[in-house]
């Protein structure tokens, strides 16, 4: 009795009687571009959910904290929309996803730690100023 014989009289197959599904490479991949490339939202939504978690820990590898990585990786996402349609197929989906993330990552990391967060103005000393605003 082979596996969809017994799926369908509602036994469980055993594991060496399923067969391995060999994946073909690019296969799906080549109609998520073309889905993304129409602007099918579920496709992006897709791949969101596919790739974001990961995104993020390798945008943390090149940037100062979580804030910045978060950043860099909706910029990543901004040029994946606006490139797909280029997209070539000379490398995986994947990989070209994570190149531009990789790209926008090391920019925002690098231009980061350069900028300086101003303070609330508590950290001013409201000692140092007169009550009509001149340095006391």
């Amino acid at each position: 009795m082979s596996w969809r014989q017994r799926a369908v009289r509602g036994a469980r197959p055993a594991l060496h009687d399923q067969p391995t599904l060999t994946p073909v490479p690019g296969a799906d991949e080549s109609e998520l571009v073309a889905r993304l490339c129409a602007g099918d939202e579920l496709a992006f939504a897709e791949l969101v959910e596919r790739y974001h978690p990961s995104m993020v820990r390798v945008a943390s590898a090149f940037t100062p904290n979580r804030s910045v990585a978060e950043e860099a990786v909706q910029d990543a996402w901004i040029g994946v929309i606006r490139g797909v349609c280029r997209f070539e197929g000379r490398s995986s989906l994947k990989t070209w996803i994570f190149r531009i993330l990789v790209n926008r990552a090391k920019t925002a990391g690098t231009r980061e730690p350069r900028t300086v967060e101003l303070g609330t103005g508590d950290d001013l000393g409201g000692d140092r100023f007169s009550a009509g605003g001149a340095l006391g």
